[in-house]
Protein backbone atom coordinates (compact mmCIF):
# COMPACT_ATOMS: atom_id res chain seq x y z
CA UNK A 1 0.00 0.00 0.00
CA UNK A 2 1.20 3.53 -0.77
CA UNK A 3 2.55 5.25 2.33
CA UNK A 4 1.17 8.44 3.89
CA UNK A 5 3.98 10.66 2.60
CA UNK A 6 3.33 9.56 -0.99
CA UNK A 7 -0.41 10.20 -0.58
CA UNK A 8 0.31 13.73 0.71
CA UNK A 9 2.65 14.38 -2.22
CA UNK A 10 0.00 13.20 -4.70
CA UNK A 11 -2.56 15.57 -3.14
CA UNK A 12 -0.15 18.51 -3.43
CA UNK A 13 0.68 17.68 -7.07
CA UNK A 14 -2.84 16.86 -8.23
CA UNK A 15 -5.26 18.40 -5.73
CA UNK A 16 -7.27 21.62 -5.98
CA UNK A 17 -4.17 23.81 -5.46
CA UNK A 18 -2.09 22.03 -8.12
CA UNK A 19 -0.31 24.27 -10.65
CA UNK A 20 -2.14 22.60 -13.54
CA UNK A 21 -5.41 20.73 -14.01
CA UNK A 22 -4.98 17.04 -13.31
CA UNK A 23 -7.28 14.06 -12.82
CA UNK A 24 -6.26 11.10 -10.66
CA UNK A 25 -8.31 7.92 -10.65
CA UNK A 26 -7.60 4.91 -8.44
CA UNK A 27 -9.45 1.67 -9.12
CA UNK A 28 -9.36 -1.37 -6.87
CA UNK A 29 -8.47 -4.55 -8.79
CA UNK A 30 -8.82 -8.22 -7.94
CA UNK A 31 -11.72 -10.63 -8.23
CA UNK A 32 -12.10 -12.26 -11.65
CA UNK A 33 -9.36 -10.06 -13.11
CA UNK A 34 -6.83 -11.59 -10.70
CA UNK A 35 -7.55 -15.16 -11.81
CA UNK A 36 -4.97 -16.59 -14.17
CA UNK A 37 -6.20 -17.12 -17.74
CA UNK A 38 -4.39 -18.15 -20.93
CA UNK A 39 -4.51 -14.69 -22.52
CA UNK A 40 -2.36 -11.57 -22.65
CA UNK A 41 -3.91 -9.57 -19.79
CA UNK A 42 -0.82 -8.40 -17.88
CA UNK A 43 -0.18 -7.69 -14.21
CA UNK A 44 -3.10 -9.66 -12.78
CA UNK A 45 -1.44 -9.51 -9.36
CA UNK A 46 -1.93 -5.72 -9.22
CA UNK A 47 -4.15 -4.48 -6.40
CA UNK A 48 -4.89 -1.04 -7.84
CA UNK A 49 -4.93 0.75 -11.18
CA UNK A 50 -3.80 4.38 -10.94
CA UNK A 51 -4.45 6.78 -13.81
CA UNK A 52 -3.10 10.31 -13.88
CA UNK A 53 -4.41 12.53 -16.67
CA UNK A 54 -3.44 16.08 -17.45
CA UNK A 55 -2.00 18.42 -20.04
CA UNK A 56 0.62 17.35 -22.51
CA UNK A 57 3.16 20.15 -22.43
CA UNK A 58 5.00 22.58 -20.20
CA UNK A 59 4.27 22.51 -16.47
CA UNK A 60 1.48 19.96 -16.92
CA UNK A 61 3.86 17.34 -18.33
CA UNK A 62 6.28 17.88 -15.45
CA UNK A 63 3.42 17.61 -12.96
CA UNK A 64 2.37 14.26 -14.50
CA UNK A 65 5.95 13.00 -14.42
CA UNK A 66 6.27 13.90 -10.73
CA UNK A 67 2.88 12.42 -9.83
CA UNK A 68 3.74 9.11 -11.52
CA UNK A 69 7.21 9.11 -9.92
CA UNK A 70 5.53 9.32 -6.51
CA UNK A 71 3.83 5.94 -6.96
CA UNK A 72 6.69 4.35 -8.94
CA UNK A 73 7.99 2.29 -5.97
CA UNK A 74 4.67 0.42 -5.94
CA UNK A 75 4.28 0.15 -9.72
CA UNK A 76 4.48 -3.31 -11.31
CA UNK A 77 3.65 -2.33 -14.90
CA UNK A 78 1.34 -0.38 -17.15
CA UNK A 79 -2.21 -1.02 -18.36
CA UNK A 80 -2.45 -1.28 -22.14
CA UNK A 81 -5.76 0.60 -22.33
CA UNK A 82 -4.35 3.57 -20.43
CA UNK A 83 -0.73 3.74 -21.57
CA UNK A 84 0.05 6.97 -23.38
CA UNK A 85 3.55 7.66 -24.57
CA UNK A 86 6.72 5.94 -23.52
CA UNK A 87 7.24 4.35 -20.14
CA UNK A 88 9.18 6.31 -17.57
CA UNK A 89 11.45 8.98 -18.92
CA UNK A 90 12.27 7.67 -22.36
CA UNK A 91 11.55 4.00 -22.88
CA UNK A 92 9.59 2.48 -25.74
CA UNK A 93 5.80 2.75 -25.81
CA UNK A 94 5.42 -0.97 -25.03
CA UNK A 95 7.81 -1.02 -22.07
CA UNK A 96 6.10 -2.29 -18.92
CA UNK A 97 2.94 -3.45 -20.68
CA UNK A 98 3.67 -7.19 -20.56
CA UNK A 99 5.69 -9.52 -18.41
CA UNK A 100 8.60 -11.23 -20.24
CA UNK A 101 6.73 -14.54 -20.73
CA UNK A 102 3.73 -12.84 -22.32
CA UNK A 103 5.99 -10.69 -24.50
CA UNK A 104 7.73 -13.80 -25.83
CA UNK A 105 4.43 -15.58 -26.47
CA UNK A 106 3.05 -12.56 -28.33
CA UNK A 107 6.26 -12.25 -30.36
CA UNK A 108 5.90 -15.90 -31.38
CA UNK A 109 2.28 -15.38 -32.42
CA UNK A 110 3.31 -12.25 -34.33
CA UNK A 111 5.99 -14.19 -36.21
CA UNK A 112 3.57 -17.01 -37.01
CA UNK A 113 0.51 -15.03 -38.09
CA UNK A 114 1.99 -11.76 -39.38
CA UNK A 115 5.47 -12.48 -40.77
CA UNK A 116 5.17 -9.50 -43.15
CA UNK A 117 4.50 -7.18 -40.18
CA UNK A 118 1.32 -5.76 -41.74
CA UNK A 119 -0.18 -4.97 -38.32
CA UNK A 120 2.57 -2.70 -37.04
CA UNK A 121 0.81 0.56 -36.21
CA UNK A 122 -0.96 -0.64 -33.09
CA UNK A 123 -0.02 0.99 -29.83
CA UNK A 124 1.90 -1.38 -27.60
CA UNK A 125 0.58 -4.47 -29.30
CA UNK A 126 2.38 -7.44 -30.74
CA UNK A 127 4.34 -5.44 -33.31
CA UNK A 128 5.88 -3.42 -30.50
CA UNK A 129 6.80 -6.50 -28.46
CA UNK A 130 8.47 -8.41 -31.25
CA UNK A 131 11.64 -9.95 -29.87
CA UNK A 132 13.47 -8.81 -32.99
CA UNK A 133 13.43 -5.23 -31.77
Amino acid sequence: MVDAAARRTERVLTGPDAPSMCVVQVNHLGGALARSRPNSVPHREGRFLVRVLGGVDGPARELLRRALATVEPWTIGRALNFAYGAAGGGGRAADGLYDPGTRERLAGLKSQYDPANLFRRNYGGVAAVSSRG
